[in-house]
């Protein structure tokens, strides 16, 4: 059984470690938000990788406008206390779009189920007979 460790110690090591990452990322944020003030409503910062800014926006076309101004971003992102910065990759993420609904199972009706078993007793090719039989199984009733 693992050991519980004390809170203050995780506060301290890990935690503290993604708390300050997601803090420079929100940081980052705003700064390109008030940079950009038109892109901003349409973009997010996802990433800082070295000197690479990863942002992402909600359409295609909020991608091009972001990727012509993505030098003069990155010159005024230096300016601003991010002088490691020195590109700027640009994905697209829609926001709110609705999830694709689950697929259903094809399913297989009890005809076809019985046309699968006679199929099966006839043919010579174990594995192929094999796997129409368990096919077949999967007929409704």
């Amino acid at each position: 059984m693992a050991r519980a460790r004390p809170l203050q110690r995780l506060l301290d090591g890990p935690l503290q470690e993604i708390a300050e990452r997601a803090r420079l990322l929100d940081r980052l944020t705003t700064e390109v938000r008030r940079l950009l003030p038109e892109v901003g409503a349409h973009c997010r910062v996802a990433n800082l990788r070295g000197s690479e800014l990863v942002v992402q926006v909600d359409s295609p076309a909020w991608a091009t406008r972001l990727r012509y101004q993505g030098k003069a971003l990155v010159g005024q992102l230096q300016r601003r206390g991010f002088p490691e910065l020195k590109t700027v990759q640009v994905r697209v993420a829609p926001q709110g779009r609705p999830p694709s609904p689950p697929r259903r199972r094809a399913r297989l009706s009890a005809s076809s189920g019985e046309l699968l078993r006679q199929t099966a007793a006839s043919v010579d090719h174990e594995a192929l007979r094999i796997a129409l039989e368990r096919l077949a199984g999967r007929a409704e009733e």
